[in-house]
């Protein structure tokens, strides 16, 4: 890395980017300030972060009217310092004030730019994110890296479960993929079917609850995706099958195909009759990432099936 640094990090939710960037950190041997924004009023944001990053309780903190006045104040504070700044969950700062980005980008010109402070962007709303790449952000061209974080390889899994045969690794990576919080959540004791009973399938289990939860964070209106996703979850992969199934009209339903598959939930592929993939009516779509299709749907649950 350079003195200054930018980076971007994106992630779905639970592949475990705070848990390797907090490590990373520690490993450094670099002072560093690790801040999640959350939902909350502005000034509150601000005044949080800058108790964490003079390490003192909420209620000595300064409060900061806007964002260009905090990043004033850190710039001077850290003044000819090496520092880490690691902003998480940014999307919901950006939500609560859009000139958040703005004020970042005048602080990176006007005073990190050449100096010993790092500074990582990161987020689980993978669209969001990326929106600070393109040419219309306020941070486009400052940054100085960027990654997707992705699950890990099914070789991994062992470490999760040890003990575990080959056919139940093979049949759990199917169910929750190498996403670190889904199988750090199974009970290694129990095998696959007791864990398939008693905590995927189980009332209350956060496994049922998770893929609403992700559709919310990544979409404004995610009914229509939950309606398409069901439907794949049940067995219809054609888009004319897709579409009957999901009263989805099929134009409506080849542009959010689009989206889904740029996001990794979905991927369309074609049987061996089938000449050109592009031809929409045969093609075959499934859902690929455990994310948003793991326990997708109670029907495709109690079949103990994924797709």
């Amino acid at each position: 890395m350079r003195s200054s640094d930018t980076t971007l990090g994106r992630q779905y939710e639970t592949v475990g980017k705070t848990a390797l960037l907090r490590h990373w950190a520690s490993q450094s041997g670099i002072a560093t300030t690790y801040w999640v924004a959350e939902r909350e009023l502005p000034t509150y944001q601000r005044r949080r972060f800058y108790a964490r990053l003079l390490g003192v309780p909420l209620e000595q903190a300064p409060i900061f009217e806007t964002w260009p006045d905090l990043w004033l104040s850190v710039a001077q504070m850290l003044d000819g310092r090496s520092h880490v700044i690691i902003l998480d969950e940014l999307p919901y700062a950006m939500e609560s004030d859009p000139a958040v980005l703005s004020a970042l980008q005048h602080a990176w010109d006007q005073h990190f730019q050449h100096s010993q402070v790092r500074i990582f962007l990161c987020g689980s709303q993978v669209h969001t994110m990326e929106t600070m790449l393109a040419g219309s952000s306020p941070l486009f061209g400052r940054m100085t890296g960027q990654w997707l974080l992705r699950p890990l390889p099914f070789g991994t899994l062992p470490t999760f479960l040890p003990h575990w045969s080959a056919e139940e690794l093979v049949a759990t990576y199917a169910i929750v993929g190498g996403i670190p919080a889904y199988l750090e959540w199974l009970q290694p004791e129990r095998g696959l079917v007791g864990n398939l009973r008693d905590v995927i399938l189980a009332p209350g289990s956060m496994f049922l609850s998770e893929p609403t939860l992700i559709l919310s964070d990544e979409i404004r209106d995610p009914r229509v995706h939950r309606t398409i996703v069901q439907a794949i979850g049940r067995g219809a992969h054609t888009l004319n099958e897709i579409s009957a199934a999901s009263f989805v009209s099929k134009t409506h339903l080849r542009r959010i195909s689009s989206g889904s598959r740029s996001c990794g939930w979905s991927s369309a592929g074609c049987p061996r009759r089938c000449r050109r993939p592009s031809s929409s009516a045969r093609a075959r779509g499934a859902t690929t990432s455990a994310i948003p299709s793991s326990a997708s749907t109670s029907a495709s649950s109690r079949r103990c099936r994924t797709t």
